[in-house]
């Protein structure tokens, strides 16, 4: 089974920070073209962890660093 969630944009303001905050970003052809774009991560089902642990602490930290090499290409 495969697992899908959306990475939402920093440049819309959420309840976890204001975009303001984060600085400016240039305004290029290939950001603005990129600004409303919303990036979908699919993955094999990963058992939920409701604590950080030292056990997990390797499996999550893999998968987060998944996700962020994953997008790494779409940042400004």
């Amino acid at each position: 089974k495969v697992l899908s969630f959306t990475i939402p944009s920093l440049s819309k303001p959420s309840i976890y920070h204001e975009p303001s905050t984060i600085g400016s970003m240039a305004l290029t052809e290939g950001a603005l073209c990129q600004h409303d774009l919303i990036r979908v991560v699919y993955s094999d089902l990963h058992p939920q962890r409701e604590t950080f642990t030292a056990q997990n602490r390797f499996e999550v930290l893999s998968f987060l660093m998944l996700c962020y090499n994953s997008a790494i290409v779409y940042m400004p």
